[in-house]
């Protein structure tokens, strides 16, 4: 594996990520708005 291949790798890797982490952190923000309205 080339270093510039290697290097795409993570990038794509540390996109999924940070998708990942926007989305949990906005499940979870949904479901204490959730909880304050019952």
């Amino acid at each position: 594996m080339t270093q510039a291949r290697l290097h795409q790798e993570l990038i794509k890797f540390a996109q999924l990520e940070v998708c990942r982490l926007k989305i949990l952190s906005a499940n979870y923000r949904n479901i204490i708005y959730c909880k304050r309205r019952i």
